[in-house]
């Protein structure tokens, strides 16, 4: 599948520190790694990077301990990433974008469900 062109990402302050955080159950696929490698390269352009990859069972453990990993360097951004997603490796850039623009806290990508018919998941939280 041919991959989309799209604008340029704006330049970001290349000293700001991104950590990938990967919580995995059991082995990571294969199918993954690639994408996985894509965007870590991608995101060393805009971004000091860091990589936290952790298995743990159950996940909600490796993600607790993983975020505590990403606070203890001083990260300016986290980024978790389930080894079952695969995503645009220009993600973390247009993330941190949008999040600039927005003046926002947060920013997520849009999931769909599992299983048919495939709906978006979205939630609205108020703070």
């Amino acid at each position: 599948m041919e991959e989309r062109k799209r604008p340029e990402v704006k330049i970001i302050d290349k000293r700001q520190k991104v950590h990938i955080l990967v919580p995995a159950y059991g082995s990571i696929p294969s199918g993954f790694l690639n994408g996985f490698v894509a965007l870590i390269f991608e995101a060393q352009r805009h971004f000091i990077v860091k990589i936290g990859i952790m298995e743990c069972n159950p996940v909600d453990e490796a993600r607790n301990k993983l975020i505590d990993s990403a606070l203890a360097t001083g990260s300016d951004y986290v980024f978790f990433l389930d080894s079952d997603v695969i995503c645009p490796k220009d993600t973390i850039a247009r993330l941190a974008e949008t999040m600039a623009e927005k003046n926002a806290d947060m920013v997520s990508g849009l999931y769909f469900q599992k299983n048919k018919p495939y709906y978006p998941v979205i939630r609205e939280y108020k703070f």
